[in-house]
């Protein structure tokens, strides 16, 4: 491990360059921290710090070890967000020609990922890509049903005492660095909400709230409280989508003039048995049905074709009894280009269409593939210049992968500005959604941005929702 005794110390959220996580004792308590016009003297000897629990401590060698015999690191303390009883802070390291992933290696950090909500997704992708990155280590887990806690911190490695049923003694432990929400999307709010003043950064399932109003509330909290708000807008990652856009953006098939993503055969996820299995079904708690599940994907995944954004939004759609949209047919303009987004939760088919002023990107589906996110089978590129060319796409691909939590720490680090979806991002698939469901209410097209003074800013898509319910006498 090499040396380090320069150590510049900022807020994680205005450090510009190599970081990582450093944590030293409660302020109260750390003995040999001698305050001096701003400048704090770190013995590294000194009781009051624990070498064995304290990252901080494994960076600087004791004095006994240090056989170049010098002074002690001189660190700079800047205000913090966090709570006093712990106090974090992000340290740069300056002047040194190591590495940050070196570095960050070497010194065993990483970022400490608490979980809020284990239902399936957690189980089944999270957790499972969490255990192969390299940058990341689980710490707890929550979970209104303290089954589905104790599992995921079984399954993640975590003692039973680190799983909690109520997320807020979660939020009260000091190692824990950022929180994944997968709680149903009523509840993402206030957790998040929560999770900013207790300092911690955040991650979410999308959609993070159910309206813009929430949705931007969210945005302020998290930046008042300096922490990142982060949203899993995992297809990004599909191999698929990255090279479509690569192929796009190098001409191959001229101007996109219109896409279509179709997805008739998809079908909602249940929840957890331990919870509510049918909650997808319920406006109040999902905020909406297959709009809400799949169309939230399907509208960044079209803006990420497209050269202009979405100006406006015509759509239509079919209720179940109740009340959610199972089925929904849109039809967005985006300059002089159309993007087409149809899906369900029924019987029906799949397909990823690309069509340009050059030529043409088809997704090869499975038959009888229902979603448009399932695996794909290859990418084909016609072209007037020309033949046909079919490329593979690599198979065994999962929804959430390693990669996108390396990104994810590295872009939180300062590291590298790899992760690509956040709070605004998040804000913008939800705001085309709402879009949606307010051209369904007015019968015509919805123009974007959606303005304050519109209902769906402020109620989100649930009073549509309730009044399309079916009482059950008359079902």
């Amino acid at each position: 491990m090499p040396d380090v005794h320069d150590l510049q110390v900022s807020e994680c959220f205005e450090a510009p360059g190599p970081a990582f996580h450093a944590y030293a004792a409660p302020l109260e308590a750390a003995e040999g921290l001698a305050r001096d016009g701003g400048l704090m003297r770190v013995d590294p000897d000194s009781p009051g710090l624990d070498r064995s629990r304290h990252p901080l401590s494994q960076l600087l060698p004791s004095k006994a070890a240090d056989h170049q015999g010098r002074e002690p690191a001189s660190v700079h303390l800047s205000p913090s967000p966090r709570p006093l009883d712990t106090i974090i802070r992000e340290v740069t390291l300056v002047n040194n020609s190591f590495s940050y992933e070196q570095l960050f290696t070497e010194a065993g950090l990483l970022m400490r990922f608490g979980l809020i909500g284990c239902g399936w997704i957690v189980e089944r992708d999270h957790i499972p890509a969490m255990l192969q990155s390299d940058k990341v280590e689980i710490v707890a887990t929550a979970d209104v049903a303290a089954e589905r806690a104790r599992l995921a911190a079984r399954i993640a490695g975590v003692a039973d005492s680190a799983a909690y049923s109520d997320y807020r003694g979660l939020l009260e432990r000091g190692d824990v660095d950022i929180v994944s929400v997968a709680s149903p999307p009523s509840t993402r709010p206030q957790i998040i909400r929560d999770a900013a003043a207790a300092g911690k950064h955040v991650v979410c399932e999308k959609p993070f709230a159910l309206s813009l109003a929430a949705a931007d509330e969210m945005i302020a909290a998290c930046q008042a409280a300096g922490v990142t708000l982060a949203i899993y807008h995992n297809y990004l990652y599909y191999y698929e989508h990255r090279l479509a856009t690569q192929l796009i953006a190098e001409g191959k098939i001229g101007d996109v003039v219109a896409t279509e993503i179709c997805g008739l055969g998809s079908q909602p996820w249940m929840g957890a048995e331990q919870f509510r299995p049918g909650w997808r079904f319920d406006p109040a708690m999902a905020g909406g049905g297959v709009m809400m599940d799949i169309g939230v994907h399907s509208f960044y995944l079209t803006e990420l074709m497209h050269a202009e954004p979405a100006q406006s939004v015509m759509a239509r759609m079919r209720f179940a009894d109740s009340g959610v949209d199972d089925h929904a047919y849109c039809q967005l303009a985006l300059g002089g280009a159309t993007g087409l987004v149809n899906i369900a939760w029924g019987e029906g088919t799949a397909r990823f269409e690309i069509d340009g002023t050059a030529g043409y990107i088809s997704y090869v589906y499975d038959e009888g593939a229902g979603y448009f996110g399932l695996a794909v089978r290859a990418v084909r590129v016609g072209s007037l210049d020309g033949p046909t060319v079919t490329h593979h796409v690599p198979p065994g691909r999962t929804q959430f992968t390693p990669e996108i939590f390396a990104d994810l720490v590295d872009t939180i680090t300062g590291e590298r500005n790899a992760f690509r979806s956040f709070g605004p991002e998040g804000r913008r698939a939800l705001e085309i959604a709402l879009a949606a469901y307010q051209s369904v209410a007015e019968g015509k097209p919805a123009a974007l941005p959606v303005l304050p003074d519109q209902p769906v800013y402020s109620d989100g898509a649930v009073p549509l929702l309730e009044s399309r319910k079916v009482p059950a006498h008359a079902s």
